[in-house]
């Protein structure tokens, strides 16, 4: 009788790791779907302001980049020099 309850057992274990596996993979999915919207949303914004609220104003939009943007390879794609 020993055998048949360490395999019911283990049967169990490798179910409930398959099942933990399962909800891993659906939070990973769910987070790549928010980050998805998320970076969505910034695009729109952006395309917002651009179009109405700095439509001809494009030194006026580098003047505000220039104090906000840190990275190097961000800065360049405004033309400013990196911030050393």
């Amino acid at each position: 009788m020993q055998p048949k309850k360490t395999d019911s057992l283990t049967k169990l274990l490798q179910k409930k790791q398959k099942i933990e596996q399962q909800i891993s993979n659906a939070k990973t999915r769910l987070k790549k779907v928010e980050r998805a919207a998320d970076t969505r949303k910034k695009i729109l914004i952006g395309a917002y302001f651009l179009e109405v609220k700095y439509k001809g104003k494009e030194e006026e939009l580098i003047k505000i980049m220039d104090g906000f943007l840190v990275r190097d390879n961000d800065r360049a794609l405004f033309g400013l020099p990196p911030k050393g």
